[in-house]
């Protein structure tokens, strides 16, 4: 049986936004004592969120406001009025002092966010200022919310400390082979302008410090189906066979660790989005060949060797999810070999013998940008086609041929 392999590669942006500016009501309304910048009728630092979104896939993924809701994200704020720049601004000097690691939840899918204690702007505005600077609030934030670091575990493993100056930063570790344990990483920022909320004075009561999300990592699934005795997708596969997956492999031919995927890395949250171009990453263990190539990705059960029921001419993902891996910074194509190797097993009915053969095949040179925020997908197209017979009949020559006997006496 002849096999062919096709690899089509599609990407999908995802810039989604939810419509999730409703005027919902106020966190608190008075001062409470011992918390924050506190005067009688302070106004307490309220949040707002949007969503921009892959398509959704897994649990893990972040995908909408009611998502955000269940996840919660985590917020580093930075009171700096002494230690910022000449005008007060956020500068490398200010520490996450106002807010550490602060958890935010919803539970009316994102109607309306909590958090506890409550904080109150600092009063010192405008003509009322009697320091230096104007007082001004900066906000790095990130979902989802963390506050037990996952450890050896795929996910967010490390924040800087309340003490460390500048930026707020996540260590954070992806699950290269594993789909089923993906966690999504997003970030915070302005939703016009795309740029860290910094530098942010009282608000009025009712406003509300308004954050849109975007994905930090990129995401890939692949999918496969038949092309059965014919070139595209479909065809009609025997019923007494079948195919299934043993293993695949995803594999960078870039030696450059610059230009390959990220499997461990530090994203800084105060990082600028942008729908061109990847950032905010600091790549500290790279998803090299040898990684790629020592182990297979996960299989789902209904397509994997000696388990499933097997691939068909429908399309449908090899995977228990998609893929998520930490972008390069900026924006460039790369190219990736494909291996796949699957068994095409066909039982007979009337004997029982099975012939199991192994294909091992490799696409090379598949490009694949991998932008921050993307989700791409390979579909693989298994080429089968199927072992046919001609037959000749040769005609009968019907002139009889004499046949010598030996001559003998002998009687039989």
């Amino acid at each position: 049986m002849k096999s062919r392999l096709y690899i089509l590669a599609m990407a999908t942006a995802t810039a989604l936004l939810l419509n999730g500016c409703a005027k919902d009501d106020i966190l608190n309304d008075g001062p409470v004592s011992g918390i924050g910048s506190l005067k009688e009728g302070g106004t307490p630092v309220a949040f707002e969120t949007n969503v921009s979104m892959f398509e959704a896939d897994t649990r893990a993924e972040i995908t909408s406001k009611a998502d955000l809701a269940t996840a919660g994200f985590g917020v580093f704020a930075y009171y700096h009025d002494g230690n910022g720049d000449t005008d007060g601004a956020y500068s490398a000097t200010a520490t996450p002092g106002f807010m550490y690691n602060q958890g935010v939840s919803s539970a009316d899918a994102g109607a309306t966010w909590a958090y506890s204690p409550v904080k109150y702007w600092p009063n010192e505005t405008g003509a009322d200022a009697t320091s230096d600077h104007v007082d001004k609030l900066s906000f790095l934030a990130y979902a989802p919310f963390t506050s037990v670091l996952s450890g050896t575990e795929p996910g967010i493993y490390g924040f800087t400390s309340n003490t460390t100056a500048g930026d707020a930063k996540v260590s954070y570790r992806v699950a290269a082979k594993d789909p089923t344990k993906a966690v999504d990483l997003m970030w915070g920022v302005h939703p016009t302008s795309g740029a860290p909320l910094l530098n942010l004075t009282k608000q009025a009561i009712g406003e509300k410090v308004n954050i849109k999300f975007y994905h930090a990592l990129t995401k890939l699934d692949i999918e496969a189906q038949l092309a059965v005795d014919q070139v595209a997708a479909g065809g009609t596969l025997n019923a007494n066979t079948k195919v299934l997956v043993e293993g695949l492999y995803l594999i960078p031919q870039q030696t450059d660790a610059s230009k390959q995927l990220g499997l461990e890395g530090i994203f800084n949250l105060n990082t600028s989005y942008s729908s061109t171009a990847s950032a905010g990453w600091t790549v500290t263990t790279p998803y090299d060949a040898t990684a790629a190539s020592s182990s297979t990705i996960k299989i789902k059960d209904s397509v994997k060797y000696n388990t499933g029921t097997g691939v068909t001419t429908a399309s449908q993902s090899l995977l228990d999810g998609p893929l998520m891996f930490i972008p390069i910074n900026g924006s460039a194509t790369y190219k990736y070999n494909i291996r796949l190797v699957y068994h095409v097993i066909t039982t007979d009915p009337v004997t029982g013998m099975v012939s199991d053969v192994t294909n091992d095949i490799v696409q090379e040179d598949v490009d694949i940008p991998f932008l921050q925020g993307n989700a791409y997908k390979l579909t693989a197209i298994i080429g089968l086609t199927s072992v046919k017979f001609t037959v000749t009949v040769a005609a009968w020559n019907d002139d009889e041929k004499p046949v010598a006997m030996r001559s003998t006496d002998e009687v039989f």
